[in-house]
């Protein structure tokens, strides 16, 4: 496994909270899959392919009640610490990338229009 993928492995577990579920590792790829509650994110490393990074289409959001949690273990994890912002439409939000340059938003889920 390249540190590449194990560095994202720790980000979603120590950072987001996810728990390293199966792996598997066929030939040409590896395929980590984590967990968090009903959410499942697999991290794909191909060993003889593209690199997945920055500049990908994904964002992943996260409605929570407050951003003090993921703004501390940022913070204690080394990590950049970006600054919330409202949305024109009155939404909260909190974005940052993951090692990867994944998009990952948090946003208050009481700012949100049900």
């Amino acid at each position: 496994m390249s540190a590449h993928i194990e560095k994202s492995i720790a980000f979603y577990s120590n950072i987001l909270g996810f728990t390293t579920n199966s792996r598997l590792n066929l030939p040409d790829v590896t395929l980590q899959f984590l967990q968090l509650e009903q959410t499942t994110v697999e991290l794909v490393e191909l060993k003889n392919g593209p690199d997945f990074s920055a500049g990908t289409a994904v964002v992943l959001t996260f409605l929570v009640d407050s951003f003090d949690s993921i703004l501390a273990k940022l913070a204690s994890a080394g990590e950049p610490v970006p600054v919330p912002f409202t949305l024109p439409s009155g939404v909260e939000m909190l974005r940052f990338t993951d090692p990867t340059g994944v998009q990952i938003s948090f946003v208050i889920e009481s700012s949100v229009s049900h």
